[in-house]
């Protein structure tokens, strides 16, 4: 029986986790021309290249990580610059395309080059957002549908059962606290639920703390997104996440 290798498993889940990381950037660099204002788009393609420069090197995928790099060097110069002194966003895409396919290229490099690389959510990603607060439902919400998403809101988790009955959606976003449940009850009726066992369920919390994750995740939600951050940002970020889960 060979030995069990403690980072030799942390490094192959780094590696199969690879594709989606791909798809999320391709994603965000797709919707970048429309973000002119640099409100969402391309903070997170930012965020994202910058903790994948980090990740990719710790765990040995250095052409990752350097091609990631430039992206982000070329990114941070751009968001660092005030709004009246910054090129315009076409001409920061087209300085950045050549880094951006190489980023590319050093993905394929790690065997991702047979996923699918057209990633579009107009026509209608459908999603129910469950938020109590009607003016940040009104914002996230507003910001999400510019991004291609179709969205149904529920104030609380009594409507929620309403709405979902109107139709199946792609994804749930629930609030962590959201009335007298929190989104962690409503994710563990739902996954009690018979055929939503799977229905991807994301939540979103104003909490940074652990325990508030651990107990969104361990309800059976696919990922736990923060407030602590603009509604465009939190939309890029989300839409992402999609674009990485359509098939």
């Amino acid at each position: 029986m060979s030995e069990y290798d403690p980072l030799a498993a942390l490094t192959a889940d780094y590696r199969s986790k690879l594709p989606r990381r791909r798809l999320a950037l391709l994603a965000l660099w797709q919707r970048l021309p429309e973000d002119s204002d640099a409100r969402g788009i391309a903070p997170e393609l930012r965020l994202q290249v910058h903790r994948l420069a980090g990740s990719a090197g710790a765990y040995g995928f250095d052409r990752l990580s350097q091609a990631a790099r430039v992206v982000d060097q070329s990114l941070k110069v751009w968001l660092a610059s005030t709004p009246d002194q910054r090129t315009p966003i076409d001409h920061l895409v087209d300085s950045t395309r050549r880094a951006f396919d190489d980023l590319m290229q050093a993905f394929d490099d790690e065997g991702t080059e047979l996923l699918p690389v057209a990633v579009e959510l107009h026509g209608g990603f459908d999603l129910i957002q469950v938020e109590d607060d009607i003016e940040q439902a009104h914002s996230l919400g507003a910001a999400l549908m510019r991004l291609g998403m179709r969205v149904r809101h529920a104030p609380d988790d009594v409507s929620f059962w309403d709405v979902l009955a109107e139709g199946r959606p792609d994804a749930i976003l629930i609030d962590y606290w959201i009335g007298a449940e929190t989104g962690a009850d409503l994710a563990r009726a739902l996954r009690a639920t018979p055929g939503y066992e799977r229905l991807p369920l994301l939540c979103l919390t104003s909490d940074t703390s652990n325990d508030v994750r651990v107990d969104a995740l361990a309800a059976g939600c696919d990922e736990v997104f923060s407030k602590v951050q603009s509604a465009p940002q939190l939309a890029a970020s989300i839409c992402a996440w999609a674009a990485s889960v359509v098939e």
